[in-house]
C-alpha cells in the first residue's frame, strides 16, 4: 500500500493569544465570545483559560472557518 498523504506541511494547532485573536475580529466580539464562553462553563472571570481540549479545538475551529464565517457564527451564538 502507498501511503499519498502529504507529510511535508503536518497542520498543527497553534494557541492564539488574545492580542492575535483581538487582531482580527475586533475587541468587542472577542469580549462577547469570551464573556458568553465564561458564563457556560461557570467561570466567574471569562478571561481564565478554558481547558486545552476546548481551546484547541476552538483554536482548529477559527482555524478552519475563516473570519467572515467565524463573526456570522459568533453574531449569532452572541
Amino acid at each position: 500500500m502507498v501511503n499519498t498523504m502529504n507529510n511535508s506541511n503536518p497542520t498543527t494547532l497553534k494557541e492564539l493569544t488574545l492580542d492575535e485573536i483581538e487582531a482580527v475580529s475586533g475587541a468587542g466580539l472577542v469580549t462577547n465570545l469570551l464573556g458568553t464562553v465564561g458564563s457556560l462553563v461557570g467561570l466567574k472571570d471569562p478571561l481564565v483559560k478554558i481547558g486545552t481540549g476546548v481551546n484547541e479545538t476552538l483554536n482548529g475551529t477559527i482555524d478552519s472557518l475563516g473570519l467572515g464565517v467565524l463573526k456570522g457564527v459568533v453574531d449569532t451564538l452572541v
